[in-house]
Parts: structure tokens; C-alpha cells; sequence
């Protein structure tokens, strides 16, 4: 069976009491509380995917869940199928298994190296697959929980979407203010066209950028599978966790020859990394997520 076409990365981290979830936020709202805003953040993302997989279709995304603590595995799997409304189905061939309504796997994060060096072995794993189409997302970002900010910076990208999507997109697209969604109907349209004239050829990426300086989701497209294996250092040099992320992000793509599509269509989200950011996304926020308006209510009484 052909692998599905897109590959989500996503990094996470298991909330558990004492965990060094968010020490920024936690600096200001104690341990539990942070703790407790990562996971909301998190079940809000996580969220959102499961909604990308039934609108794309099932057989066209895959799950990659990459957790940080090589032993947390049972933990990690637990958590998530219990926030997400997984329908168990009959897999294999054994009588009495089940498994999730659609593909998701778990791995232990690479232990040793910066982020760059996790994120460059997660990607290869994921090609490695089959994908031509591999993505990476935060979980703290709880913006990032309505799936079509994902199908946004697919869009720039030429997915093919059917009619049904591209009339999401455009509810979405005026909802946020994050562009037309015209061009995502174009992709739609001229799908065939681009395969007589060979569009699209080469690797391509879309970069959402975050209010703090880096970025919540990197997609790519026009993977062959051996891609990372060939540009390991992809990520090396960047200043991680500083306002350049992004900058130097889109440089390092340009080295490598990654056309970085112009995603003015991608909207600039915000980080939850201090309470600062806390209050602002209350604020200013465009996905209501009442746990974590909850949470930070509480705090703001403490």
C-alpha cells in the first residue's frame, strides 16, 4: 500500500506534574499551572489535526507523534488517544485488534543534539516513509488548534483540494484576515494542468512565523526520499529559542535550495512561552480554547 501523501511531525512533551513544561510561564503561574496551559495548548493542536485528517481523508495524512522522554511511550499514547476522539476499527488480521480511525505512530525524540538536530531526524524518518509532503507543528501555539491553518499553508503549496475544503478555506480565510483563499482553488483547478507542464518540480516550503520571532509549522513538499539524508546540517548555526529563529530558518532553507513559497496567506500566531503571551492571546486570540481561558483566568485571581 502507497504511503498517504502528507507526514505531520509533531514535537510534544508529556504534561506531567513536575515535568519542565514552559519554565517561562511557569516562572509567574508555578509549575501546575504552566503545566496545565501546555496541555490544554497541546489537546487544542492535537485537535485540530485529527479535524485536518477527516477533511483531507484519512488515507492521505499520517500522524507522527515525537515525544521528548524515551520512556514516556505508554504514557504519551494513553494521553492523546484519550483526548482525541479516536473511532476504534479492526486493523490486521488478528480477530479482536483494533487501532485508531486513522494512521498514527510514536517516537522517542533523538536524545543528544540541539532542536535542529531532533528536528533533522524526525524529518528523515518521516520521508523515509513515503511522503513527499512532510510537516512539522508546535504544541504551543493555541492558535494552531483550527486544522485550516495547517490546510493554509498547504494551500501555498498547491494541495490539490476538493471543492468542499476550498469552501473552508475561504470562511477561514476571512475569519482570521490571513489572505484570499482564491489561489487554494487555482491549485484545485489546475491540478492536471500542472502535471502536463511539470510544475512543481524540486523541494518546496512554507514557514508560519510566530509573534516571538520563530515559527509554529514548517511544510514541505517534493520530497524523494532521500532528501535529509542529504542535507543533515539543514538546521545547524540557528540560535534556537531567540527572536532570529525565523530569519535564520528561511536562510538555511535557501541554502539548501528550498524554494520558500511566499506564504503571505500564513497568519503570524502566538507562542504561549510567558505569561505575557498568556494574556495576550486571551486577548487578542483567534480559537477559543475554554480550558485555557479557564486556566489563565484562575491565575489572574491567584
Amino acid at each position: 500500500m502507497d504511503a498517504p501523501s502528507l507526514g505531520i511531525i509533531v514535537f510534544l512533551r508529556f504534561p506531567k506534574p513536575g515535568a519542565p513544561v514552559k519554565t517561562r510561564l511557569a516562572q509567574t503561574v508555578g509549575k501546575k499551572r504552566a503545566c496545565g496551559m501546555y496541555k490544554a495548548c497541546a489537546e487544542g493542536v492535537l485537535g485540530g489535526l485529527e479535524e485536518l485528517v477527516e477533511t483531507l481523508g484519512r488515507a492521505k495524512v499520517r500522524l507522527y507523534v515525537f515525544f521528548s522522554e524515551a520512556g514516556e511511550a505508554k504514557d504519551v499514547k494513553r494521553w492523546i488517544e484519550g483526548c482525541l476522539d479516536l473511532k476504534e476499527i479492526a486493523v490486521g488480521a488478528g480477530a479482536g485488534t483494533t487501532g485508531p480511525s486513522f494512521p498514527i505512530s510514536y517516537h522517542p525524540q533523538k536524545q543528544t543534539g540541539c532542536l535542529g538536530d531532533r528536528m533533522v531526524d524526525a524529518f528523515s524518518f518521516v520521508e523515509s516513509q513515503g511522503h513527499a509532503w512532510v510537516g512539522i507543528v508546535g504544541t504551543d501555539v493555541p492558535d494552531l488548534s483550527e486544522k485550516l491553518m495547517v490546510m493554509t499553508g498547504l494551500g501555498a503549496l498547491g494541495w490539490d483540494f476538493d471543492r468542499a475544503a476550498c469552501d473552508r478555506l475561504r470562511v477561514f480565510a476571512e475569519r482570521c484576515k490571513c489572505g484570499s483563499s482564491r489561489p487554494v482553488e487555482e491549485n484545485r483547478k489546475g491540478g492536471e494542468k500542472r502535471k502536463r507542464e511539470g510544475a512543481g518540480k524540486g523541494v518546496r516550503a512554507v514557514l508560519g512565523p510566530s509573534v516571538d520571532g520563530g515559527f509554529y509549522m514548517l511544510l514541505m513538499s517534493g520530497l524523494d526520499g532521500g532528501f535529509f539524508e542529504a542535507h543533515p546540517d539543514l538546521f545547524d548555526g540557528i540560535k534556537w529559542s531567540t527572536k532570529t529563529v525565523f530569519k535564520e530558518t528561511t536562510e538555511a532553507l535557501a541554502r539548501a535550495g528550498i524554494d520558500l513559497v511566499d506564504g503571505d496567506r500564513v497568519p503570524c500566531l502566538r507562542d504561549v512561552d510567558t505569561w505575557k503571551d498568556a494574556l495576550a492571546w486571551q486577548k487578542e486570540g483567534l480559537v477559543p480554547l475554554p480550558l485555557l481561558d479557564y486556566l489563565i483566568e484562575d491565575a489572574r485571581r491567584r
